[in-house]
């Protein structure tokens, strides 16, 4: 079993944006895939604490202005990359609308696979790859070899130092 506790600050910050996003969807009753992960992560973890409301109010809106501006790009065939996509569901919500490839660090990645594994949201059309960002090259072949694709980097360019931020955005 993956250590879903680690002081890896990087994994730490997937971990809040999940139950951020977990806890929203659980309050407005909606039963989805962020429910799900979210509960397999508070069993692994055996943490029940909410977020705060700002926190709350913030991936409201976060959530909402991705989900727009994907929308707005979607069309039959659509592949969408999400960098730095973290442990949350936003990515399933396109399931059957868009092939996903999801790309973060590798302890992330295999949270995430473990998730989806043991909630039993792995499916074909969704794919997560472990690449750190900073690898300009890896991540130059993984897009090329993607394409065409939207591709989308909801919150992880602030995490990178400014060289490598500006690297991604220059690959991407």
């Amino acid at each position: 079993m993956l250590d879903f506790d680690g002081e890896d600050s990087v994994a730490s910050t997937a971990a809040e944006s999940l139950r951020a996003k977990g806890a929203l969807a659980s309050l407005t009753r909606e039963c989805g895939p962020d429910v799900a992960l979210l509960e397999a992560w508070r069993a692994r973890t055996k943490r029940t604490k909410q977020p705060a409301p700002l926190a709350m109010r913030l991936c409201e809106a976060r959530c909402r202005v991705v989900r727009r501006c994907l929308a707005s790009m979607l069309h039959p065939g659509t592949r969408v990359v999400s960098l730095g996509a973290g442990l949350d569901a936003e990515m399933l919500r396109l399931r059957g609308r868009a092939a996903v490839v999801e790309v973060d660090c590798e302890g992330v990645a295999d949270r995430k696979r473990e998730l989806l594994e043991v909630t039993g949201l792995a499916h074909d059309d969704h794919q997560v790859v472990a690449l750190d960002l900073r690898d300009v090259q890896g991540l130059r072949s993984l897009l090329t070899s993607l394409r065409p694709a939207v591709a989308i980097a909801e919150c992880v360019l602030p995490y990178l130092d400014v060289d490598a931020a500006t690297a991604v955005r220059r690959v991407v």
